[in-house]
């Protein structure tokens, strides 16, 4: 496997190690590698130059035993991941500290890990957030899970994709921490904190189903990509129960609705509605405020083919 480290990031975990390895390290090491640091800023090629920084600071990040720290979990997690490349990088805006797979055209399958340079130079809870994440990967990789990201939010109204995510990470983050407990591995997430998060996250599930799925993936076998999609995406299990009932959610724009459209006007509209969201079917029901949305969209249909 391939190893690729983001040259911002190795910088950045080897000089804040030497902040925090004072009296731990020998400081003549130190001060070689201030001035193996300082003779690449001399440089003048900047291409050169930065190629030298990485050298530098990949040197000194093996030498004292930061890249042992991960690769160390990583092999314990994974063992032989089948991974072509893992590349490691520090979080930038937008983009949260994790694990996130890749599959190439041809089927070779790389990894991201961002990590930030702050807990792998000293920060707590380094081996049980690289736990975590690797066990994700391992679940990802693993093809009896059946990890399919595009099945998460299929059918989803425009506008809860977000819901859906922030549910279906809940679910199975509980899981992956769940597995490590019973391993006997530290979590950063306690049992009680996840019925805390299931209680503010599917607060219309009674108060027995939240226990019931608590202890499912706490304690139970590891439940498959499928099985959590389902319960984040359908978790009222509207389309399977196949009919609407009073209050309960639309299935297009997931808000409560007591007023149903008739299954007549329904199918009427199946076909435009089908178009945005395949799974839909009439017997799932149809509340009037996408009624009225939907007719109106037919209407701007037949006029524009009128002209």
């Amino acid at each position: 496997m391939e190893i690729l480290y983001e040259t911002a990031f190795l910088e950045s975990a080897v000089f804040l190690y030497t902040r925090r390895a004072a009296g731990r390290v020998p400081a003549a090491q130190i001060a070689r590698y201030h001035a193996e640091r300082e003779m690449a800023y001399r440089i003048l090629d900047p291409d050169a130059r930065e190629r030298r920084f990485h050298e530098v600071h990949l040197e000194w990040f093996r030498e004292w035993g930061l890249e042992d720290r991960w690769r160390r979990i990583f092999e314990e997690m994974l063992g032989d991941a089948g991974l072509e490349r893992l590349a490691v990088a520090r979080p930038r805006a937008g983009v949260e500290p994790g694990v996130e797979l890749y599959v190439g055209p041809g089927g070779g399958r790389s990894a991201v890990l961002v990590l930030a340079p702050e807990k792998l130079a000293g920060g707590e809870g380094l081996e049980a957030f690289l736990r975590h994440e690797f066990l994700h990967l391992r679940d990802m990789l693993d093809p009896a899970f059946g990890y399919e990201p595009d099945l998460l939010t299929s059918g989803v109204p425009v506008g809860l994709e977000r819901l859906v995510r922030e549910r279906y990470r809940l679910l199975w983050d509980l899981s992956i921490d769940g597995r490590l407990a019973a391993a006997g591995y530290p979590v950063a997430t306690s049992r009680e904190a996840y019925a805390d998060a299931l209680g503010r996250g599917f607060g219309f599930w009674p108060a027995e189903r939240r226990a019931e799925v608590l202890n499912r993936l706490w304690c139970g076998e590891r439940p498959s990509h499928a099985e959590l999609v389902r319960w984040a995406n359908d978790p009222r299990g509207v389309r399977a129960e196949k009919k609407p009932a009073p209050g309960a959610t639309c299935p297009l724009c997931g808000f409560p609705s007591f007023e149903w459209v008739p299954e007549e006007r329904a199918r009427a509209l199946e076909s435009v509605i089908r178009a945005e969201v395949p799974w839909w079917e009439a017997g799932l029901g149809l509340c009037g405020r996408c009624a009225e949305l939907y007719e109106i969209r037919t209407r701007q249909w037949r006029w524009q083919g009128a002209a």
